[in-house]
């Protein structure tokens, strides 16, 4: 079956592999081939209870639905491939947000077209922004940001543009979750990210960032011809690797993680890096930067940019974030300085430290990169397996993937109101249940025996349920609070396990209904599992307190079995035999 709009299915079970068997047991089930998508979703969304693992899928127009149920998004965005202990994917909900907007290199051409033609709030924010550097500097970024071509990939290789066309897309990715009404915590970005940090805590407004950002790129271009080569290494290595002399050949332009470090270098000392590198086996890769960035190579520009920094009139932040220049909390009124925006171009970019300092912080916080593709998440992951990005991938429907981006959001813990941004109309229908998780029990070798006052409460308890016996009770009072359903949303041919419960939650039923002086036996509940059927069974005529006053209001008759004829006794006897019973004088 084929979808014919977009659409979002999401579960939430106790735990992983619950998750993962519940959409495995949906797609075995085929509920969508007997009711439509929308009445699924809104089933699953507004009528099954809430644990602590979530899972979603996202389903686009013309997509195969198993297609899309074979992708299922959870809320352990980084959990390992191989095999993993079921302590490392009962991952937490979160209930801290921290941005981390991504720098330069992760640009392509066409990065915005998906939220450009779908979101009127980020068109608008693209236009502002496209508009404002035509007007001030006779430069076209728009077809940048929403044409794919290798022309254009190659354009964007240039700093001085490739540097404000990410500006753009990150602060209208900003606005689109300012309409999702989510909010940070706390901010950090790597290099250029920082200025997304900045404009989004108000030390500039939107134009006069972008005026500061194309600046600082055209400047940063002008810089000497470099090359910038990240390596497996961690800072304490380097001297080990390099010698002790290092820092006059080579500058340290960013600490990513412990582990990964990025080094800066003019042209003229890059063959002998490259050679030193490759026989201390060094794991390494050569950036794709023209210039060496955050290193010496930077100086001559220093003054300029200062200058540009001073006109811009930086304003106090409304709140923090954490800097690159330390690795820790900004100081809110140095960030005001052109000095610091100078250090911040000039020296390392101690974003591995800021995360590690974040963490200290924000123990329960998702880290959500933001920029046009993740290059971030895997360095995080080395502090905290809570990590997601922005969904962006090229060729995709810019609706899909946003819907996608909300539905991580959704599984990390986050509420969104879908009503914004895809159908929530819908009636209830029947579903599968969420997966069972099996355990086994063993039995206590010793039997513990109640001491007097937990005996006497015993017995107090048993007093009371016997005190309840002679009322009716409630069975849709025992499903709305245990299900989470209103009472009046409950009708009879409503199935317990359709409706979210569990087999746990079935024994919880059964014990409700001892407390209030009902009874039904696990096999009987089994039995009846519509609410009619349950109703019936525990207040009907088939219940047992109603068949013990109808043994006590009728007599029945005594008759002679003695006025049997010999062929029916011997039926009779026949009947009894097989079942292993005493036939008694009959014979």
């Amino acid at each position: 079956m084929f979808s014919q709009h977009h659409h979002v299915l999401q579960w939430s079970t106790p735990s992983y592999t619950q998750s993962l068997e519940t959409v495995r047991l949906f797609e075995q089930a085929q509920p969508f081939q007997i009711h439509a998508l929308g009445d699924i979703e809104w089933t699953l969304r507004h009528t099954r209870k809430e644990f602590a693992h979530r899972c979603a899928c996202v389903i686009e127009p013309s997509q195969a639905v198993s297609d899309a149920l074979a992708q299922p998004i959870f809320s352990h965005a980084t959990v390992s491939k191989t095999i993993v202990s079921q302590a490392a994917v009962s991952q937490r909900q979160c209930d801290q947000l921290v941005y981390v907007f991504t720098g330069q290199g992760s640009q392509f051409s066409g990065m915005a077209a998906g939220i450009y033609h779908s979101y009127p709030v980020a068109r608008a924010m693209i236009d502002q922004g496209c508009a404002y550097i035509e007007r001030n500097y006779g430069v076209q970024l728009l077809p940048l940001l929403i044409e794919a071509s290798d022309d254009l990939d190659e354009a964007l290789q240039n700093t001085a543009l490739a540097q404000p066309a990410l500006f753009i897309l990150a602060m209208s990715y900003v606005e689109l979750l300012k309409s999702a009404k989510l909010s940070p915590d706390t901010l950090v970005g790597h290099s250029l990210g920082e200025f997304v940090a900045a404009c989004y805590a108000g030390v500039w407004n939107y134009e006069t960032a972008l005026d500061l950002i194309f600046l600082r790129g055209r400047l940063m271009a002008r810089a000497e011809k470099g090359a910038m080569i990240a390596c497996q290494l961690s800072e304490r290595e380097l001297h080990e690797a390099l010698g002790e002399d290092w820092n006059q050949k080579v500058d340290l332009a960013a600490i990513n993680s412990g582990t990964q470090l990025v080094l800066s270098v003019q042209s003229g000392e890059l063959a002998w890096l490259l050679k030193v590198l490759a026989d201390r086996s060094v794991r390494h890769t050569q950036l794709n930067t023209s210039q060496a960035y955050h290193s010496r190579a930077m100086e001559p520009i220093l003054q300029d940019f200062s200058d540009v920094v001073e006109q811009s009139r930086p304003n106090f932040p409304r709140h923090t974030w954490y800097s690159n220049v330390t690795g820790k909390e900004v100081n809110l009124q140095q960030v005001t300085t052109a000095q610091y925006w100078c250090e911040h171009l000039r020296n390392t970019v101690r974003f591995g430290d800021a995360v590690t300092n974040i963490d200290r912080e924000y123990p329960n916080a998702l880290y959500f990169e933001i920029g046009a593709k993740p290059q971030l998440s895997p360095l995080m992951s080395a502090v905290t397996n809570t990590v997601a990005s922005i969904a962006n991938k090229p060729n995709h429907s810019g609706k899909g993937q946003w819907l996608t981006t909300l539905a991580t959001l959704w599984t990390h813990g986050f509420d969104i109101d879908w009503q914004e941004w895809c159908s929530d109309e819908g009636r209830r229908v029947p579903l599968p249940s969420i997966a069972l998780a099996p355990q086994r029990y063993w039995a206590e070798a010793e039997v513990k025996v109640l001491s007097d006052s937990k005996a006497t409460q015993s017995e107090e308890v048993q007093a009371s349920a016997t005190t309840k016996r002679s009322g009716v009770v409630s069975i849709k009072a025992i499903w709305s609070n245990i299900l989470g359903i209103s009472a009046s949303e409950l009708s009879d041919d409503d199935h317990f396990f359709a409706l979210g419960g569990s087999s746990v939650d079935l024994l919880d039923v059964v014990r409700q209904i001892s407390l209030r002086g009902g009874q039904l036996s696990v096999s009987e509940a089994y039995q009846c599992l519509h609410f009619k059927a349950m109703e019936d069974k525990v207040n009907g005529e088939d219940s047992p307190k109603t068949q013990d006053k109808i043994k006590q209001s009728k007599t029945i008759e005594p008759f002679e079995l003695s006025t049997l004829s010999q062929e029916e006794k011997t039926v009779i006897i026949e009947q009894w035999k097989a079942r292993g019973e005493n036939c008694g004088n009959l014979e």
